[in-house]
């Protein structure tokens, strides 16, 4: 093992609640980026659903009578 990685293994596990800390609220701000990703994409899946009535396509309000 290179120097490179035997220091930071030390630095890393010196402290271990702060290892722990930091590793919490990586995992913490993920779960978080997944659930936005979660609502952007099922409220685009609803809006789209409800753009489309009867599966005929998208609309053209202003062509519309």
């Amino acid at each position: 093992m290179s120097l490179v990685w035997t220091l930071a293994s030390r630095n890393l596990f010196q402290d271990r609640l702060r290892f722990a800390a930091t590793l919490i609220g990586i995992v913490f701000s993920v779960v978080l980026v997944m659930v936005q990703m979660g609502l952007y994409f099922g409220f685009g899946r609803v809006v789209t659903t409800i753009d489309r009535p009867r599966g005929r396509g998208p609309v053209d309000r202003h062509q519309r009578r």
